[in-house]
């Protein structure tokens, strides 16, 4: 059950579904002031040229140390090349870059790209099937937080409440773990790879839990 992924992100994505809030890259575990980061996660934040993980890394302040940018030359900055992900909707959380790929989603129907970014070359796309109705069951518009990295997989929250690990090489999902939400409540569960500013609320209580294991 558990060879697909490491004990470490078996536990942490089974700890998530029960409410827990996550902290680095949705892949470690936040509870009082225990806290378990997973090791991957920890050294691609501390390569500067990465983006690893929404805030930037465990101190949730987005500053990046590069230097290439600063107060001299900021002002010259033009647009040097742009993306669509097709989607005419409200985009929120960051792309996330590890090792030179940036990993880029949607919201609704929740789409993820993997952009090379020396070619702006797009290596794979992922892009679920998922029950329009669903989307009565949103609030704030048809938004996503964001992916998450870690261990060379991609995790993606989706909006009909299914969470999905992705190979970080192609699109193939080796990890689906379903949600099953509280239909009275006001939106679908949405979690943040990491909480914002801190103390951000849990998602709703499951009141039914399912999982399934993918083939990698």
């Amino acid at each position: 059950m558990g060879s697909a992924l490491s004990s470490g992100v078996w536990k942490a994505l089974r700890q998530k579904s029960v409410g827990f809030v996550l902290t680095s890259l949705g892949l470690g575990l936040l509870t009082g002031s225990a806290v378990w980061a997973n090791s991957d996660v920890e050294k691609n934040i501390a390569n500067e040229k990465n983006w690893a993980m929404q805030a930037g890394d465990m101190s949730n302040q987005r500053y990046s140390r590069l230097k290439q940018i600063n107060k001299g030359n900021v002002d010259k900055l033009r647009v040097a090349w742009t993306f669509s992900t097709g989607v005419l909707r409200g985009h929120e959380g960051s792309p996330l870059v590890v090792d030179g790929i940036m990993y880029l989603h949607s919201p609704f129907p929740n789409k993820v790209f993997a952009v090379e970014l020396d070619t702006q070359k797009i290596l794979w796309k992922y892009e679920p099937k998922q029950d329009s109705s669903v989307i009565a069951q949103m609030c704030c518009d048809t938004v996503n937080r964001g992916v998450a990295y870690a261990e060379n997989k991609v995790i993606l929250q989706q909006a009909d409440s299914i969470l999905v690990a992705l190979s970080a090489l192609t699109p193939i999902r080796i990890f689906v773990w379903l949600l099953k939400p509280r239909m009275d409540s006001c939106s679908w569960p949405q979690v943040s790879p990491r909480p914002q500013g801190g103390a951000r609320p849990p998602p709703p209580l499951m009141r039914k839990l399912h999982w399934r294991i993918w083939a990698s």
